[in-house]
């Protein structure tokens, strides 16, 4: 038997709540897909096996980018 992983996507994810939030969802077992202007901060967020992105959510094509 298989467990499902529960997948969560966090923008603003490499500072301030949005790294806190990140934190506490790896410590519960969450993969995560983060996206921030700071590319490398995101992906730090991500933790293992997550998935990590710049993200300028003011802008249209970066936001259908990370979601593709």
């Amino acid at each position: 038997m298989t467990q499902d992983r529960r997948v969560a996507l966090v923008t603003g994810g490499a500072s301030g709540i949005g790294l806190a939030t990140c934190r506490r969802l790896v410590a519960d077992g969450f993969i995560l897909a983060v996206g921030d202007l700071d590319a490398a901060g995101a992906a730090d967020a991500a933790g293992p096996g997550g998935y990590a992105a710049a993200l300028d959510v003011a802008a249209e094509q970066s936001v259908d980018r990370f979601v593709a």
